[in-house]
């Protein structure tokens, strides 16, 4: 198993203590928002070889009804913050990318957007 399929197991057990039952590498297109919120993750979409490390990109997005959501989706993305930043999974550490967290609409959605670098010593 490579590296970015061992990270990618890991991070998805990191988020599913987080958020049980609800974290998706993509998120089912019948998932149903009303009543709950998901948790989506992309890993290394983009990699930067440096000398002395391997940086690999980590997104978090936290999706829920702007509605009937709003709160648990923002309280959420904090918890999960708090959680991943400076974290340390398989001897790499999870450190905030600058802007670390964005937010939009879409539609009847409210997505928070989370954004880390894991960096491979």
């Amino acid at each position: 198993m490579s590296y970015i399929e061992q990270i990618a197991v890991e991070v998805w057990n990191k988020l599913n203590e987080l958020s049980p039952n609800n974290v998706f590498d993509l998120i089912p297109s019948d998932f149903d928002f009303t009543k709950k919120v998901a948790v989506e993750y992309k890993i290394g979409e983009n990699v930067l070889d440096q000398v002395y490390k391997n940086q690999y990109t980590l997104q978090i997005r936290v999706v829920g009804n702007f509605n009937s959501q709003l709160y648990k989706i923002l309280n959420l993305a904090e918890f999960i913050d708090k959680e991943m930043n400076k974290a340390e999974i398989l001897e790499s550490r999870i450190t905030r990318e600058s802007p670390y967290m964005t937010s939009y609409n879409d539609e009847d959605k409210y997505n928070v957007v989370l954004q880390y670098l894991i960096n491979r010593y």
